[in-house]
């Protein structure tokens, strides 16, 4: 359904019966009113600067913006404008329609390309991304930033004497508990497996990586009940400090990983610091 309204001197001047069902509203309601008043207060500026540029130029590329209807509700509009004479004078018309349910339909495709299924937590492609636009604002504010990788220790064996279901829930509970134990600025992803990575913003020194690493396992000493189930489960964290440790996410990622490998080697249920010697000991370990 398309609906049509004219606006001269930034006041509608007409309506279609359309346009009064998408929006809920009568033409006594929009007649006379301003052309954005209805508007997004958030695209209200962008809504008014496409209309003029597609005034300037022939032809009238479409533009989407967020319209409010009269129940309240928040429409996604597609419209295009165009120029004509109205009883003599300069005006615009416009058709409009609504587009809403695609753009939920773009967001639930976008969240599930960037998000894991299981946790609803961002995924290794949105924790790179995420990472990468933190590492330039603390390159621009001198700041450090620290990466953290948590491991559950024998995780393989729940799911082997309990079932994928139970370690799935398990996960979940997991990633819950991980959220709940680091400010809301800082970002906790999945990165697969029992593999969980997080950012941590405005790290002033290296002890206070140490100290939520601390806590992050101490999060952990509670046990994870599910119906029949009593479990405990440990944690074996390692910390990568930008910029010393690394200047990309890329680097900072990859030395977490091998920092993990030591930190499993000294027994599990611990948090380790990366050190560049860890790289040499790995090629020779393997």
């Amino acid at each position: 359904m398309v609906g049509i309204y004219l606006v001269q001197d930034k006041v509608r001047q007409y309506v279609s019966p359309e346009f009064e069902y998408i929006t809920g509203y009568t033409s006594d309601e929009l007649i006379g009113t301003h052309s954005l008043d209805l508007v997004h207060p958030e695209d209200r500026e962008q809504v008014r600067e496409k209309a003029i540029e597609h005034l300037k130029v022939q032809g009238n590329v479409p533009y989407e913006y967020r319209f409010k209807r009269k129940d309240g509700g928040i429409l996604w509009i597609l419209e295009r404008v165009s120029s004509i004479l109205y009883k003599g004078k300069p005006a615009m018309v416009a058709s409009f329609m609504d587009i809403t349910e695609r753009k939920k339909m773009e967001e639930t495709i976008r969240h599930l390309a960037y998000h894991d299924a299981l946790t609803d937590l961002p995924n290794r492609l949105l924790f790179n991304e995420i990472l990468t636009l933190e590492l330039a604002r603390a390159q621009r504010n001198q700041q450090q930033v620290a990466v953290m990788l948590l491991d559950l220790d024998e995780f393989k064996n729940i799911n082997d004497t309990l079932g994928h279901p139970i370690g799935g829930q398990l996960l979940k509970a997991v990633a819950d508990r991980l959220r709940r134990s680091v400010r809301k600025a800082d970002t906790v992803a999945r990165m697969g497996g029992d593999e969980f990575m997080l950012v941590l913003l405005e790290i002033r020194q290296e002890e206070d990586a140490a100290r939520i690493a601390q806590k992050l396992m101490t999060a952990f000493t509670r046990p994870f009940a599910f119906r029949d189930h009593k479990l405990r489960i440990t944690s074996s964290v390692v910390i990568a400090i930008y910029s010393h440790d690394g200047e990309d996410s890329e680097t900072l990622m990859k030395n977490a990983e091998i920092a993990m490998y030591h930190a499993k080697e000294r027994g599990r249920n611990n948090y380790q610091y990366y050190i560049p010697a860890m790289n040499g000991r790995v090629l020779v370990d393997s």
